[in-house]
């Protein structure tokens, strides 16, 4: 599928009500999206950040044009990793 074909702008719309959902009940500072998708259109991220901002329209005052939403960084390997980091994290809570 191509970046300009118009079934984005639903996927942008859905994710960026969700975004506004964390944002406004969990007060979040940050939200790291990952995924096969976004691994491989970045641009996504910037579209969701920006709708989010519009979605929450001025309310949370630590959130501009832009809400604070980024690309996990680890990209596809990010769930393969946190989990080892979890699962070694618990091995040294039980030493």
């Amino acid at each position: 599928m191509s970046d300009d074909n118009p079934i984005w702008q639903p996927v942008i719309d859905a994710l960026a009500e969700g975004c506004s959902t964390l944002f406004f009940t969990l007060a979040s500072e940050r939200i790291v999206l990952g995924g096969g998708v976004i691994n491989q259109r970045h641009w996504l991220v910037e579209e969701i950040a920006f709708q989010t901002a519009r979605k929450l329209g001025g309310y949370l005052p630590y959130i501009g044009d832009r809400a604070p939403i980024v690309a996990a960084r680890l990209g596809a390997d990010a769930g393969q990793r946190g989990a080892l980091l979890l699962a070694e994290k618990a091995l040294q809570s039980q030493a």
